[in-house]
């Protein structure tokens, strides 16, 4: 029995060291599509490759948690109920903070442009009066807007995602969000402080996030 934990605790440290190691290839990646060293079709399908492995072993982390052993009597059904109730991303829309221009809208947002107006009006207040959530330094806000319809915001120091959710998003699906975010925004820094906002000249890591998501 000790041999089986010391393997598991054994596995998860390494994988959790394959997470990091993977994310500062995604960083290198960020830095040399930033320097000119990449074109954009060369960044989305590497930061693509590099976004899917750790998703996936996230993904074994999560079903091979020593502590959930008991799962395992009934590992099918619940890996089934997991993937079917987990919320997924159905569409986004990136804004440039400074001219509040939309750069990009990815998927389908279903919710009122009303509300969602409202809702970055009401972050953007937080932020001023220092009453805000955040996730990494990162100032958030997640609501529930409509029957299966989530809005989660997050605004950086250039640029804010407007993601809908058909429910309520978890911890590791904000998380993944806030360093898609980080990512955007130092491989487009330079573009970005210049008012340029077409959606062609800049790196979009949020693809592989939305499209995946859609895709189920």
């Amino acid at each position: 029995m000790n041999t089986i934990v010391d393997n598991s605790q054994n596995a998860v440290v390494k994988a959790r060291g394959f997470i990091t190691e993977t994310r500062s290839k995604m960083e290198q990646l960020v830095l040399d599509f930033a320097d000119g060293k990449l074109n954009r079709e060369q960044f989305h399908v590497i930061y693509e490759r590099y976004q899917s492995q750790i998703n996936g072993v996230k993904l074994l982390l999560a079903e091979a948690d020593p502590t959930s052993w008991t799962e395992i009597l009934d590992s099918e059904k619940t890996q089934m109920i997991r993937k079917r109730l987990q919320a997924k991303a159905v569409g986004m829309i990136i804004y440039h903070n400074r001219t509040s221009a939309c750069i990009e809208t990815l998927g389908e947002i279903t919710a009122e442009r009303a509300k969602v107006k409202a809702l970055l009006e009401k972050l953007i207040d937080q932020i001023k009066k220092k009453t805000f959530n955040q996730n990494q330094d990162y100032p958030i806000m997640v609501v529930e807007v409509a029957a299966k319809c989530w809005i989660f915001i997050a605004r950086g120091q250039i640029a804010t995602i407007v993601t809908e959710f058909n429910g309520e998003p978890t911890t590791d699906q904000e998380d993944t969000l806030i360093a898609l975010l980080h990512d955007f925004e130092r491989a487009n820094a330079e573009t970005l402080k210049r008012n340029e906002t077409r959606a062609d000249h800049l790196a979009m890591p949020f693809q592989v996030f939305v499209q995946r998501a859609r895709k189920g």
